[in-house]
């Protein structure tokens, strides 16, 4: 990977309300973790709270910027995390109150990330290996690509977005909580180029916050961005992940995962 590590923004999204959750008294990213200390032996110092599985992958693929996008009343990420020196990171917060979904919560952060490559992933989630995102930075130099997205199983397709790719991992099409069963994984991870960056943040330029209610999901944009620029994936071996974002989901991932 020929990539500065000064030249790479991990970006966490965490301007959401988290009411899947219900009522827990504190950001869902911070949900409390109780792992077993044989389950994360390769941690030097074992994760205290679900967001900090997506710091540790940052930190491990050598990314050192971290950006937090939160809303109003989720200081307690702040107060949490602080600037991240404690761990080798730099971490920064911005605000971004009334997002409507995930894109917005991005664009927030456009003006910095605009020259950057970024590293994305979501604060909710639980993941194994703890290094997603090295070999996604390594295709998305070797290869040329504007995105490079991580791959793994899923339970519930349902629930996601399920990638299409050809033989040559080269996506071809990207659905997003699809209701008829579509074969295929879903992306749980990102990286991309200033390209899509500026994709995005012009494809959101003209889209209603709102459509019929509807959200409008990052998948989307990627599916979007088919037609302009190159997307590939990256099938995580042996990658498995559970997503927190719902009691029953949070108390599984407690019960049988890591």
């Amino acid at each position: 990977m020929d990539l500065a590590a000064k030249d790479i923004i991990g970006l966490v999204p965490a301007a959401g309300h988290g009411t899947r959750l219900g009522v827990i008294g504190h950001s869902k990213e911070l949900f409390p973790l109780n792992l077993r200390r044989e389950a994360v032996a390769d941690f030097e110092r074992p994760p205290t709270v679900v967001s900090e599985f997506l710091l540790e992958a940052f930190a491990r693929a050598g990314i050192q910027q971290t950006i937090f996008i939160v809303r109003d009343g989720k200081w307690d990420i702040a107060q949490h995390f602080g600037d991240g020196s404690h761990r080798g990171l730099s971490i920064a917060y911005m605000v971004a109150n009334n997002s409507p979904g995930v894109p917005w919560t991005i664009d927030t952060a456009f003006r910095f990330v605009a020259e950057k490559t970024v590293a994305f992933g979501f604060p909710d989630m639980l993941f194994e290996p703890r290094d997603i995102f090295t070999p996604l930075l390594n295709i998305l130099h070797d290869r040329k690509a504007d995105v490079v997205l991580a791959l793994m199983p899923s339970e519930s397709p349902e629930t996601a977005d399920v990638v299409c790719c050809n033989s040559d991992m080269v996506v071809s099409g990207v659905f997003p909580k699809p209701e008829e069963a579509i074969r295929g994984l879903v992306w749980m991870g990102a990286v991309w180029q200033p390209s899509f960056s500026v994709f995005l943040h012009d494809q959101i330029a003209g889209e209603p916050r709102s459509e019929s209610g509807r959200e409008l999901y990052l998948g989307e944009i990627f599916q979007r961005a088919l037609s302009t620029l190159t997307i590939l994936a990256v099938p995580i071996a042996n990658g498995r992940f559970i997503d927190i974002g719902t009691r029953d989901d949070a108390t599984k991932a407690l019960e049988r995962l890591f």
